[in-house]
């Protein structure tokens, strides 16, 4: 069943579809059975307090799920963010070298933006995923490299500022993308997963 999820992740479109026609399934279903143990029976039990704890367990670990969840997305939120305001500061930080190095960096800067951008879009299976992770993770490396050396050839004038705030501000941005792969790919039960790839690709970022 996982397997076929992981490869068939276009479904989840229909995830709340399908959770809501089951909900009036299982409804109809426990309706018929009741009217017809009423019809057919003159003593019929109104509680079960085995029924009852079972179906309060049940509730108690879907409710601790989408907690979960919720914790998981606000955490992706919150990452989003922060990648969105580094690139800002790598961008503007870039001025400090030469103008070739700057448009190169900057270029590199829009690349991996527009890797962030597409990283979950129209994804098909969790393989598509890992290969847009393993792309945008290429282009980090690249910038990584590309930056240390532009400030190597930093013009005299702003080549200290280029290795305090640049420099920084690199390695910040660095450890804020790995962390979002990372994140990515840590999340609770298999079900959750998928609803989480669906608000992704809602999501206007």
């Amino acid at each position: 069943m996982q397997y076929f999820l992981e490869n068939h992740i276009y479904i989840v479109k229909y995830a709340f579809l399908m959770f809501f026609v089951s909900i009036l399934i299982f409804l109809l279903i426990g309706w018929l059975y009741g009217r017809y143990r009423v019809s057919h029976s003159d003593k019929v039990a109104t509680g079960d307090s085995l029924s009852t704890a079972i179906y309060g367990l049940t509730a108690l670990v879907l409710a601790f799920s989408f907690s979960s969840a919720t914790d998981h997305y606000d955490k992706r939120m919150s990452l989003i963010h922060d990648q969105a305001h580094v690139l800002k500061q790598v961008y503007k930080s870039s001025n400090y070298l030469s103008s070739t190095d700057r448009l190169m960096i900057q270029n590199n800067l829009k690349q991996i933006l527009t890797l962030r951008i597409s990283k979950y879009q129209n994804i098909k299976s969790m393989d598509e995923l890992d290969r847009n992770n393993d792309a945008l993770e290429a282009s980090l490396t690249s910038l990584n490299e590309e930056i240390n050396k532009a400030i190597a050839r930093a013009p005299a004038s702003t080549k200290d500022l280029a290795d305090t705030i640049l420099r920084t501000q690199l390695s910040h941005l660095i450890d804020i993308f790995q962390e979002g792969v990372l994140n990515g790919k840590r999340h609770p039960p298999q079900i959750i997963e998928r609803f989480y790839l669906l608000c992704s690709q809602q999501e206007p970022y």
